[in-house]
């Protein structure tokens, strides 16, 4: 199964109260990624904990820690799966394309143009 790119409008707004829009590249990940990224976070919990325990004393905290770690952190990872890009994004100050690029991000999203320095922030549209 493929991943899904969707393409939406996006509202920009420059710290300095000029606004634009603009269009953003959602691409929300297959099954087979979202597993994948949570098994690499999995198991990197589970040969922590492993090695943990060999450690006098602490093996006793962090063992049971990185246990919950691996299925909290596994469950989180796969739950989560879409990278947001740039499709066709310019600053409202400068009028240059704002580069983007981002895994999981909050929503709304704040960046920096790399012309003129001004923060920007990104918020889908929803109309």
């Amino acid at each position: 199964m493929n991943d899904k790119v969707e393409t939406i409008k996006a509202g920009v707004l420059a710290s300095s109260g000029e606004e634009g829009e603009g269009t953003i590249e959602i691409i929300r990940w297959s099954s087979a990624k979202r597993l994948s990224a949570a098994a690499k976070v999995s198991g990197l919990m589970l040969v922590l904990a492993a090695v943990s325990v060999f450690l006098p004393g602490l093996h006793f905290v962090l063992v049971p820690l990185f246990l919950i770690g691996a299925v909290a952190g596994g469950t989180y990872r796969f739950m989560k799966g879409e990278t947001v890009s740039d499709r066709e994004l310019k600053c409202p100050v400068c009028s240059k394309a704002i580069e983007l690029r981002a895994e999981n991000p909050e929503w709304p999203l704040s960046v920096q143009c790399q012309s003129c320095g001004v923060n920007v922030t990104i918020a889908k549209d929803h109309g």
